[in-house]
């Protein structure tokens, strides 16, 4: 699964906490564990060990720019 693909499964909210809209199954040092929907993230919080509020974010921040950068967009942008 691509980033793009793991944060589709996520809404930001404007608090910056991120809710899950679509359920995923991730590995976990246990075994396989599974976010549902609604879900919630919010800053600062631990998810077996990762600020996951805060890897979101970075996510969507690259995707942005990624967008900004991909042929046609300076185009579009006129």
């Amino acid at each position: 699964m691509t980033e793009g693909e793991f944060l589709s499964r996520f809404q930001r909210e404007q608090t910056g906490a991120w809710t899950c809209t679509k359920p995923i199954q991730i590995a976990a040092p246990d075994g396989p564990v599974l976010i549902s929907v609604g879900q919630r993230f919010s800053p600062g919080s631990s998810f077996f060990g990762l600020d996951l509020p805060k890897e979101l974010d970075r996510m969507a921040a690259k995707q942005r720019a990624a967008s900004k950068l991909a042929p046609g967009a300076l185009s579009s942008a006129a």
